[in-house]
């Protein structure tokens, strides 16, 4: 990462500065260290989940953890494992948890050649909620170590791994190793973040490495981002948080027994009812059914991240300074990505770009395709195959949660023809070549688009601002 790239990010987070008297002068050299003599130091890395947000560069096929993130053709999830083993921790160490089969054979692609083994690779039921995921993946290391600590992270956030960064993990591992359970809370001054995110509330009083967390709170209006930008006693929520295993499961031992006795309970009652139907003996095409009706009663957890983290009566937070962002949509991710000098337009995806007259845009080109873009503004294109069909993303930046709508359609097969408008006027397809293509225009006024087989087999796109077209 060069310096200038780190310059603009901590431009837009307001990340990386010394804030709120939050000093971290520790030497990388030295952080190293210490992650080489922790052997029991695990990383669980939730992957399921499909992006929604982001739809167009990921899919159900290829959620967005498993796709490109920057030039250099690295995954989110692969950027994610580069991190921590960067610090020192054991490739075997890395745990991943993933909820179907699609995921699991795209970890295993992505990740083994990192050292990760595939064994660690572990998958779970489907509709888990992210703390119950967590609890499924500690329960598989406790059967590894049961002295382990675990670093638990999402497996797509960008984050720039500095010094800054590794001695807050060092603090935290230090606190989770002596059974308090620490959340990483990273600081900045962009209010624009500070809304979208939540944050873990401090005691100000709290003189020691790691602070207290006297309270929650998520995304708050502008009034309130103000208040605790005034208060200083407050961290974005990263969403990685470290503990022991032993902490874990002694402090959360009642709301895991609960869920458990819910799992219970569900499978008695698909029982009570199949000896209703069948009597006491069955078939083995009766015992199949009954083994799928227990399997759909009994899918996951609804366990939700704040009801875990009510359980630790000793719960702190890390705070770090470093360069910290949940790339979870288009408008996000773009603030993130390298940026050509003349026209600040960012691009990943294996694919080709020829844009002309176009400035501020994200464009994600998937392999085998060819996009050309004409008079675009401030706006995201995504070209890829999805469901085995060529989907087509174009839409105003400032739009870009709207995204979402259209994935869910494209999900449930609830769209029909080559177009779909979310919010847009005037926009249409004006000729394909291409059978299943299918565009989205979101939050756009006249803008048009055209696909063509190629000579070499590449797919041809062409997205054009119409009224920028008249006008030039």
């Amino acid at each position: 990462m060069t310096n200038t790239m780190v310059d603009e990010m901590q431009k837009v987070t307001g990340v990386g500065a010394s804030i709120g008297g939050i000093n971290l002068p520790m030497e990388s050299e030295r952080v190293l260290d210490f992650f080489a003599d922790v052997k029991n130091v695990f990383v669980l890395i939730i992957a399921g989940g499909i992006g929604s947000r982001l739809v167009g560069i990921g899919s159900n096929d290829v959620p967005k953890q498993f796709t490109v993130c920057n030039e250099a053709g690295e995954t989110w999830i692969q950027v994610t494992v580069k991190r921590f083993l960067d610090l020192g921790i054991l490739a075997k160490n890395v745990v991943v948890i993933t909820t179907n089969n699609g995921q699991t054979r795209l970890a295993e692609e992505q990740l083994v050649g990192l050292g990760v083994y595939s064994s660690r690779i572990h998958q779970i039921a489907n509709n888990y909620d992210y703390a119950g995921a967590m609890i499924k993946g500690a329960e598989f290391i406790k059967q590894i170590d049961k002295d382990a600590v675990i670093i638990n992270t999402p497996a797509d956030q960008y984050v720039i791994a500095d010094d800054n960064f590794k001695a807050t993990m060092v603090k935290a591992i230090k606190a989770a190793s002596s059974g308090i359970p620490t959340l990483i809370g990273v600081k900045t001054t962009d209010l624009n973040l500070i809304k979208g995110c939540g944050h873990a509330i401090y005691d100000p009083d709290d003189l020691g490495e790691t602070k207290k967390v006297i309270d929650f709170v998520e995304k708050p209006q502008l009034a309130r981002a103000e208040e605790l930008l005034d208060a200083g006693n407050s961290a974005l929520n990263t969403g990685i948080n470290v503990w022991s295993v032993k902490t874990l499961f002694e402090q959360a031992k009642t709301v895991i027994d609960k869920k458990r006795l819910e799992d219970l309970e569900k499978v008695t009652e698909a029982i009570d009812r199949s000896e209703k139907i069948y009597g006491k003996a069955a078939t083995k095409e009766q015992i199949a059914k009954l083994t799928s009706d227990i399997q759909s009663e009994v899918k996951g957890w609804s366990l939700g991240t704040d009801e875990l983290m009510d359980v630790f009566d000793n719960l702190q937070v890390s705070i770090g300074v470093f360069t910290w962002a949940d790339c979870g949509t288009y408008d996000s991710l773009y603030k993130v990505l390298r940026k050509s000098a003349d026209h600040k337009n960012a691009k990943i995806g294996g694919g080709e770009l020829d844009s002309r007259y176009c400035s501020s845009n994200l464009f994600f080109v998937a392999e085998n395709y060819l996009l050309k873009a004409f008079g675009l503004q401030n706006s995201f294109v995504a070209v890829n195959s999805i469901y085995n069909r060529t989907v087509i993303v174009v839409g105003d930046m400032e739009h870009c949660q709207l995204v979402k709508e259209f994935g869910e359609k494209l999900g449930d097969d609830l769209i029909t023809g080559h177009s779909y408008n979310i919010e847009s006027k005037n926009c249409h397809v004006q000729s394909t070549e291409v059978e299943d293509a299918m565009v989205c225009f979101i939050g756009l006024n006249n803008h048009s688009a055209t696909s063509l087989k190629g000579r070499n087999g590449e797919i041809i796109v062409s997205i054009s601002d119409d009224s920028f077209k008249k006008i030039s």
